[in-house]
């Protein structure tokens, strides 16, 4: 009876032989292009980018009501701040307001109703950020609350998840 052996390869072996005909990234250290700016200081953020004679800075006021119709939205009080260019709704915006880029249901802007806290409902374009920032808190929303689904089984027992 001859018993045989297997011979073994250490972990840097296997990498040696792994790496040797490789053409990719995989299983390799790349630098990026922009590496050498970055760890330099010489990379341009757009934060270090002057602004543009005229420039316009938006902020988009969020919803603060989980599940919500939008009763109204007055955007009149917006406009008392100095400054202030155009506050626009869904209702301001011509043509599909769908943004989803793989799934469709992803609006730019709630219309007639707010599917989750957070989303987008109104946008305010001014001079500066904080301006336009105080001047979207200001428009007024009305909203008439909903049901919220906390717990998956009463939406699937109404056979709904919105």
């Amino acid at each position: 009876m001859s018993s045989q052996f297997i011979q073994t390869k250490t972990q840097a072996e296997l990498e040696t032989i792994f790496k040797k005909d490789l053409k990719t990234g995989v299983g390799r250290s790349i630098k990026h292009d922009s590496a050498d700016k970055q760890v330099s200081g010489e990379a341009q953020y757009i934060d270090d980018k002057l602004e543009f004679p005229n420039q316009l800075h938006v902020y988009a006021r969020m919803s603060d009501r989980a599940h919500a119709k939008i009763l109204s939205i007055d955007t009149s009080p917006c406009y008392e701040f100095d400054g202030v260019a155009i506050a626009i709704t869904a209702k301001d915006v011509p043509g599909n307001l769908d943004i989803g880029p793989v799934v469709s249901g992803d609006p730019l802007l709630a219309d007639d109703l707010v599917e989750y806290y957070g989303q987008a409902v109104l946008a305010v374009a001014a001079n500066d950020h904080e301006t336009a920032r105080k001047a979207a808190m200001a428009a007024v929303i009305e909203y008439e609350d909903l049901s919220q689904y906390f717990v998956l089984k009463k939406p699937l027992r109404k056979n709904t998840l919105s």
